[in-house]
């Protein structure tokens, strides 16, 4: 009752912004950054910003493959 319930600080439209095509791979990405910034216990944006980059650049290899 006395927990603030924490904002997810990552959005869609700021990893299409890191060069991601809007779709699927937005939503798989969102979905994979959200579970490791669940798993680390909610760290704060920045944190959630370099998991965020480390995602897209996870889409961006895979697509070239």
């Amino acid at each position: 009752a006395n927990w603030d319930v924490p904002v997810f600080p990552v959005g869609g439209g700021q990893l299409i912004a890191r060069g991601l095509n809007a779709g699927p791979v937005v939503a798989a990405c969102l979905k994979a950054i959200e579970e490791k910034w669940i798993a680390e216990g909610f760290p704060d944006a920045h944190r959630a910003e370099k998991i965020a980059d480390q995602c897209v650049v996870d889409m961006l290899s895979i697509k070239k493959e």
